[in-house]
């Protein structure tokens, strides 16, 4: 009787063992009050962009600006955030522009273009995704009309959109991005909040971050403090990654 009690006793050990090492995981839609921009501020941001190859060669590779204004329209604040991309000799290479209401972080509009004209717009009203694409190579240009089975989020805001989250370690939070490469128009963006760690900031400073890691290569060290995206890496399928490092 005695040895069966010891063994149920190790049994039920084991099993709470287990558990407590099963992470939370959080589904959150568009309007979940878990993700909330409202702290979001106006800010200017800039990285120094690296590849390092998978032997450990380093290169300078791009300088990434970043920003941000609040702009309130019908009764609204929404988040009105610009990036530009330059080569190592300060050409211009590439524009992204986000406008995301501010307390929820639901999308209104996204739009990248180039000096050699190269154009994508995306409109977001719930799960319906309209706007359009061109290429200038091959004058292409198409029409984007989706009904999606499920309202999205946009991915293109990256460490803005992580921001919104709950820092709480080993929270993984599962959210849905509008993916324009996906079959179903939508993926699943996945994001576990790791450890806190502090990080090189701007002007020879740290800061401490919260480092959050995703399924969509990309690591994150975030703040809830302005510029809020401290750092990010993309590790590469060949061994080498890509670093962001404010400037």
């Amino acid at each position: 009787m005695q040895k069966k009690l010891i063994i149920l006793t190790l049994i039920i050990s084991s099993i709470i063992s287990i558990t407590a090492q099963i992470k939370d995981t959080l589904v959150i839609l568009p309007g979940n009050e878990k993700i909330n921009g409202s702290f979001i501020e106006n800010y200017t941001n800039k990285w120094e962009v690296t590849f390092t190859t998978a032997d450990g060669k380093k290169s300078f590779f791009r300088i990434w600006t970043d920003y941000m204004q609040m702009m309130e329209l019908k009764e609204k604040v929404y988040l009105h955030r610009v990036q530009d991309i330059y080569d190592p000799n300060g050409n211009l290479l590439d524009t992204w522009t986000n406008f995301t209401e501010k307390k929820t972080l639901i999308p209104s509009t996204a739009a990248t273009n180039t000096p050699k004209g190269n154009f994508t717009f995306f409109k977001f009203e719930g799960n319906k995704i309209t706007g359009n694409k061109f290429t200038p190579k091959d004058s292409t240009k198409t029409d984007v009309k989706e009904t999606l089975s499920i309202n999205v989020f946009d991915w293109s805001l990256y460490g803005i959109l992580l921001v919104g989250l709950p820092f709480e370690k080993g929270l993984i939070a599962k959210l849905p991005i509008y993916d324009d490469n996906s079959e179903t128009k939508f993926s699943w963006l996945i994001a576990e909040i790791q450890e806190k760690e502090t990080v090189p900031a701007d002007k020879n400073t740290t800061r401490e971050t919260w480092k959050l890691k995703t399924n969509k290569g990309l690591t994150f060290w975030l703040s809830k403090e302005i510029p809020y995206v401290i750092k990010l890496k993309l590790d590469l399928a060949n061994g080498g990654h890509i670093l962001w490092e404010m400037m």
